[in-house]
């Protein structure tokens, strides 16, 4: 202040002082305007947390999607693995983040209305949706069944006579083929095995009958001739194997058992962060590039506004608990 009187008496020397105390209060008011402000969103780097191990099928998505999102921020977005307890861990690592839009979460259902802690989306701020990774079931290529209807009609004709694999209780692949049994009224023995890649071997030497798998780890198998598809997961044909018949069109209408994903903030996050946030987000999933890269890696492109993947996700965690109840699914 010593330093301001000083000014204001210089000024009314020359200006007087009515124009003096003018030119100091609007000097006191661009001080303070300054003071008060805040440094523009980003001004550090980003977290992106996943439940998933380095190396995994994911990873290379979730690498584009942190290199293209952080070139639109003007920031470096670090991919953090956080794997282990299903994505429990990752998931509860974002929650406690502080509110500031710098630790994001990607994430599938598993951790989040599959088979949560407590209510974690209650506790997350949703960003927008970047992929569905399309399921298929796929059979050993020396299979009787040329189709799905095949194996319909023989699993209904010898009820606990046929296995499938899955990743294990409460994974996605577990959850489509219980949705499938309760729609088809089949009796399918369950074999849940510590991860995905591990039921592969078993169902190329014919040890299980079937598996729903995902493009990226069964295109391979297939085109090599040790499996089959009998039909794709989702509402629509995935534009990356078009010729494979979905199995809502071989008669089970509105059957879509997609592992779909999705990014996610701590909740209390600034209302204009998750915004910024979610807007950059839509033009990364809508580029040819990032859809370039997702047909490499046998996964489908989506994009949503914040709002539109809490809707869409609210009404998963219905259908999915619906379909738990419904058909006594075990989980654990």
């Amino acid at each position: 202040m010593r330093h301001m009187r000083l000014l204001q008496n210089v000024l009314e020397t020359t200006l007087g002082r009515p124009l003096a105390m003018a030119a100091v209060a609007a000097t006191l008011a661009a001080a303070s305007a300054v003071a008060g402000a805040q440094p523009s969103y980003p001004d550090k780097p980003l977290r992106l947390v996943m439940g998933f191990a380095a190396g995994g099928s994911v990873d290379p998505m979730a690498r584009t999607i942190t290199r293209m999102l952080g070139e639109r921020l003007g920031q470096t977005i670090v991919l953090e693995h956080k794997p282990g307890a299903g994505g429990t861990i990752a998931v509860g690592s974002v929650v406690n983040a502080p509110p500031d839009g710098y630790t994001l979460l990607l994430s599938n259902p598993g951790p989040l209305i599959v088979k949560p802690q407590g209510d974690p989306l209650s506790k997350l701020s949703a960003i927008g949706r970047v992929a569905d990774m399309p399921l298929a079931l796929v059979v050993p290529a020396g299979s009787p069944f040329k189709n799905l209807q095949e194996m319909v009609v023989f699993a209904k004709a010898n009820p606990g006579k046929l296995t499938y694999g899955s990743g294990g209780y409460g994974a996605t692949t577990h959850i489509g083929m219980e949705m499938l049994k309760h729609e088809a009224g089949l009796d399918i023995v369950h074999v849940p095995y510590k991860g995905q890649a591990a039921a592969t071997p078993d169902l190329i030497s014919g040890r299980i009958d079937m598996l729903l798998d995902g493009w990226n780890s069964s295109i391979p198998n297939v085109q090599s001739g040790k499996l089959r598809y009998l039909g794709v997961a989702t509402l629509n044909r995935s534009a990356i194997k078009p010729d494979v018949p979905t199995i809502a069109e071989q008669g089970f209408p509105g059957f879509n058992a997609a592992l779909w994903w999705g990014i996610w903030a701590p909740a209390g996050t600034p209302s204009d962060v998750v915004e910024k946030l979610g807007r950059e987000l839509q033009v990364v999933t809508q580029t040819d590039e990032l859809k370039n890269v997702y047909k490499q890696l046998g996964v489908d492109p989506q994009s949503s506004t914040p709002e539109q993947l809490t809707a869409f996700v609210h009404s998963e965690q219905v259908r999915v608990q619906n379909l738990v109840k419904d058909a006594n699914i075990r989980l654990d």
